[in-house]
């Protein structure tokens, strides 16, 4: 007995043999780089987003110890007289910053002053300005 093969052949008469076609292949790579350039977009956000935050960490911290540094000054000291306002004062290190304070009179105490500290980045396009606000007794 002999065994003859013959492929398979659909309805239409065609020979059925699987694979892609190129039009298949185009569509799997066009979707393929939309998810690439998606991922490309969302990174280049993250790292947008973290040098602002690192912007806005090193802002808080020189401000606070800003606040300290005031905070230490005898009360007779020039940065610390209400007529002199804003006093102002850069900063240059791995970034530049302005750091300005107001000092102001409590309305509802006389032994107490108001100090208002800002720190504003250099770098406008990830730096938003920090103020930090505190009362000094005197």
């Amino acid at each position: 007995m002999e065994l003859h093969f013959t492929p398979p052949i659909d309805v239409f008469g065609k020979n059925n043999q699987s694979g892609f076609t190129m039009i298949e292949v185009l569509i799997a790579m066009a979707l393929f780089m939309i998810g690439i350039l998606s991922l490309t977009g969302l990174q280049a956000t993250c790292i947008s987003g973290n040098a602002s935050a690192r912007i806005q960490t090193e802002a808080t911290a020189i401000g606070t110890q800003m606040v300290e540094q005031l905070r230490m000054l005898p009360e007779d000291h020039s940065d610390l007289d209400a007529s002199g306002n804003p006093h102002e004062l850069k900063r240059n290190g791995s970034r530049s910053y302005t750091i300005r304070w107001e000092i102001t009179e409590s309305a509802s105490a006389t032994d107490v002053e108001a100090l208002k500290v800002t720190v504003i980045p250099d770098n406008r396009v990830n730096g938003i300005p920090v103020t930090i606000s505190t009362m000094l007794a005197r």
